[in-house]
């Protein structure tokens, strides 16, 4: 029977690293749940500051963060108006101030439409629509 060690998972670690607190060399596996090694010392350093330490010969030197512009004040917007505060108290008033604003529209597009098929597509599709609103803005 063979004994097996349930403690010790994957290969020994081959790499030689150095301490950046202490200059002590040394070979560990990673830390247990984080990415990083602990020196025999018990300094725990995280494997970019130990790979920065190897090629610089220093410490990185943590970011700073760049202070950030305050945003210019937006203009205020004025605050909307209902249809009741215009003095269009009724529902059977709104609907009729819309309809009418409908027509409006309608009639400065044919206005401002060319003579052909795109006036032709568009009385083609709002025609009928604008007769009825006619009928219904003349009805007592």
């Amino acid at each position: 029977m063979t004994l097996v060690d349930f403690q010790f998972k994957g290969r020994e670690p081959t790499r030689e690293y150095a301490c950046p607190v202490c200059r002590v060399r040394f070979k560990a596996p990673n830390s247990v749940g984080r990415q990083g090694k602990t020196c025999p010392n018990g300094h725990w350093t995280s494997l970019y500051y130990l790979n920065y330490f190897d090629k610089h010969g220093r410490l990185a030197e943590p970011r700073q963060k760049k202070p950030i512009a305050a945003a210019p004040e937006k203009p205020v917007k004025p605050a909307q108006r209902s249809l009741v505060e215009l003095g269009f108290a009724r529902r059977v008033e709104q609907s009729e101030l819309i309809l009418q604003c409908w027509q409006i529209a309608y009639e400065r597009l044919l206005g401002q439409l060319p003579e052909g098929a795109l006036r032709g597509l568009v009385t083609g599709a709002f025609d009928r629509t604008s007769q009825i609103t006619r009928e219904v803005i003349r009805a007592p």
